[in-house]
């Protein structure tokens, strides 16, 4: 149900941060223990809700690729993130000299 009313947004971005909320969700991943979110949400608390859980189902999904590929000693969590927070799109790829800056 989650997926029809998010494909039906032209916000692809928000549609995906929903979809990645419900999966999140459903899975069991979120709410994380004493985080104080209890279910129904009101409509006031979404917006929250839906960034805390979408975060949670990318954290999920990026550690599932370390362990596919046998990495997770490589890098961490955090590690992977500051790495990502340097990086933009064009600008700083492999290809390119501006790597990181």
């Amino acid at each position: 149900m989650e997926e029809r009313f998010a494909n039906g947004l032209d916000d692809r971005n928000y549609a995906t941060k929903i979809i990645n909320a419900a999966m999140a969700i459903t899975k069991g991943y979120f709410p994380p223990e004493g985080s104080g979110v209890t279910f129904p949400a009101k409509i006031m608390e979404i917006e929250p809700i839906i960034q805390q859980a979408n975060n949670i189902s990318l954290e999920r999904l990026f550690l599932d690729f370390r362990v596919k590929w046998g990495i997770t000693d490589v890098i961490t969590s955090v590690q992977r993130r500051e790495l990502f927070s340097r990086y933009w799109f064009g600008l700083q790829d492999y290809g390119g000299k501006k790597l990181f800056v």
